[in-house]
């Protein structure tokens, strides 16, 4: 028979041990919960540098073939006086010159240019303009000396963003994927290729700053905040989607870019960007200058386009 002493001890001994196996376990629940973690975070990681990188990969083609739908729609009339009116949208497709940062559009179906951007520059044929027309292109420059304040989307439909956007920037805003936001959703095949699927939040202005594609001087940012203000754009992209290909080039980009040009008003522009990397370069022409008026307000630049608004699909 065990003495008070010896089964006090033996009692003490079973104690420490249970509390020792119940540590190993806890350790190895913790120990397993952080490698899950690591790996979760490891995932993000490698998920953000391939956002971030897209843009950077596509710059190595020597030429890009775009398809772009444009929409919009009212999500919260905040303190507008009206609602807008209903946005038919409108598809185009062109392409873009990473070397050179310039792009052009056509109308969906047609290879006439109609819209050409070069750089800040946006160049737009006036739809309808007589073969004679000495002046067929209406032309604008999107920086801080643009004279508008903010445009009025009864006016103006929020699709008309097409015509001062230009395609590069939507690519140029992966570089803004905010990590922790990264979602892989699973595959795709675009035109034939095999693609990744990817959900983000996007920051603009952390899109601009690093860049990827192309360095963004603080002019140049300063540039593009006074074209967001006068489209109402804030500063982040809630929903967007990305597609990627095993080479690390986007194939399809979806954006729902917020506009509030009123307090608490709310519209969603939505941006849909097919894109297919070429191998051979296709060059980009800037209309001539004899044959452009030129316009210091986008409301003006915009003014006589609203006619190709659900044109030709």
């Amino acid at each position: 028979m065990l003495s008070p002493a010896s089964q006090e001890s033996k009692t003490s001994l079973h104690s420490g041990t249970v509390r020792a196996q119940r540590c190993l376990r806890i350790g190895a629940t913790a120990a397993c919960v952080l490698l899950a973690a690591g790996c979760l975070f490891s995932d993000k990681t490698v998920a953000g540098r391939t956002l971030h990188n897209a843009p950077k990969v596509l710059s190595h083609s020597p030429s890009v073939a775009i398809t772009v739908a444009f929409s919009s729609r009212l999500v919260r009339l905040g303190t507008m006086t009206s609602a807008p009116a209903h946005d038919p949208g409108l598809i185009l497709s062109g392409v873009i010159d990473p070397g050179t940062n310039r792009a052009y559009y056509a109308v969906a179906g047609t290879s006439k240019p109609v819209v050409v951007f070069d750089g800040d520059d946006l160049y737009s044929l006036v739809p309808n303009a007589s073969a004679d027309d000495a002046r067929p292109w209406i032309s604008t420059v999107a920086n801080k000396k643009l004279t508008d304040l903010r445009l009025n989307p009864s006016a103006v439909p929020a699709s008309m963003a097409a015509f001062a956007l230009r395609p590069l920037l939507f690519i140029d805003f992966l570089s803004g994927a905010l990590t922790g936001s990264i979602h892989r959703v699973g595959t795709a095949t675009i035109h034939g290729t095999e693609t990744t699927e990817y959900q983000s939040r996007f920051d603009l202005e952390q899109a601009l700053t690093n860049a990827t594609r192309t360095h963004y001087s603080q002019k140049q940012q300063d540039d593009l905040a006074k074209l967001f203000k006068v489209l109402s754009i804030s500063g982040d992209i809630d929903s967007g989607a990305v597609w990627i290909d095993a080479q690390g080039n986007p194939r399809r980009i979806m954006l729902s870019i917020a506009e509030s040009p009123a307090y608490k008003s709310k519209l969603l522009l939505n941006i849909d960007m097919l894109l297919q990397p070429q191998s051979t370069e296709l060059p980009v022409a800037v209309p001539r200058a004899e044959s452009v008026e030129a316009v210091p307000s986008l409301s003006q630049y915009l003014a006589p386009l609203q006619a190709r608004l659900g044109g030709p699909r």
